[in-house]
C-alpha cells in the first residue's frame, strides 16, 4: 500500500514537473518571437521614416558641407522622436537631429552604413556612445544604389522597447505562475480523490488482519 501511495507522489510531482518544463520553453518561445516582431515593425517604421527624409534632404546634396542638410535634420528632429543622420559616401557626417556634427566621428565603419554604400537597405542594434543607450539604426541609401552619395540613417532607443518587452516577460512569468498553481491544485484534489479509497483500502485490511472479518 506505501508503495503504491509513494508511486502517486511520484506521478503528481512528474505531472507538475513536466508542466513547469513545457510552461518555461513555451514563454522562451514566445518572449523571443514577441520581441522579434516588436523589432521588425520598429525596423519597419524607421525605413519609413529614413525614406521620407532622404526625398527632403536629395535636393540639399548639391551643398553637403553648407549646414543645411544639418539644419534640415535638426528641423526634423523637433517634430518626431526618431534621430535622423546623414552621412557622405566617405563616411563623413553632415546632419544629424540630435548631436552636433562637429563631435561625431566618421561613420564610414558602421555596419549598417557600409552596406547603405553598398546599395542595400541594413539595421543594426548597438550601444550608442553619443547618446549613452542602445539604438535600434536603420540605413538607407541615397542617390544611385549603385553608387550612393549618401546615407540617410534613422534610429530609435530602445529604452521604451525593452520597458514593453519587460512587462510582456512579466505577463508571460505571472500567466505561468498561476497555470503551475492551478495545475498544483487540480493534482492534489486527484490525488486526495485516490488516496482516500486507498486509505480506506489499507484500515480495512488492517482490520481484517485483527481478525475484524465482519
Amino acid at each position: 500500500m506505501n508503495g503504491q501511495i509513494r508511486f502517486i507522489h511520484q506521478l503528481l510531482l512528474s505531472y507538475l514537473l513536466i508542466i513547469i518544463v513545457a510552461l518555461g520553453i513555451f514563454g522562451l518561445l514566445t518572449s523571443r518571437s514577441i520581441k522579434q516582431f516588436h523589432i521588425q515593425q520598429n525596423i519597419t517604421g524607421l525605413e519609413t521614416e529614413a525614406h521620407l527624409a532622404a526625398s527632403q534632404i536629395a535636393p540639399l546634396l548639391t551643398t553637403p558641407h553648407s549646414g543645411t542638410i544639418d539644419m534640415l535634420c535638426k528641423k526634423l528632429g523637433r517634430n518626431i522622436t526618431t534621430r535622423i543622420t546623414v552621412i557622405l559616401s566617405d563616411g563623413t557626417v553632415v546632419g544629424d537631429s540630435v548631436a552636433e556634427i562637429g563631435s561625431m566621428d566618421n561613420h564610414g565603419d558602421r555596419p549598417e552604413i557600409a552596406a547603405a554604400l553598398a546599395g542595400q537597405i541594413d539595421s543594426a542594434i548597438r550601444y550608442s556612445q553619443t547618446l549613452r543607450h542602445r539604438m535600434l539604426y536603420v540605413a538607407v541609401p541615397l542617390g544611385d544604389n549603385r553608387s550612393p552619395k549618401a546615407v540617410v540613417r534613422a534610429a530609435l532607443p530602445l529604452t521604451a522597447l525593452d520597458r514593453e518587452i519587460s512587462s510582456i516577460y512579466w505577463w508571460l512569468a505571472g500567466s505561468g505562475l498561476l497555470v503551475v498553481l492551478l495545475a498544483a491544485l487540480l493534482g492534489f484534489f486527484i490525488y486526495k480523490r485516490i488516496l482516500r479509497p486507498l486509505e480506506a483500502m489499507r484500515q480495512g485490511a488492517q482490520r481484517f488482519s485483527a481478525g475484524e472479518l465482519n
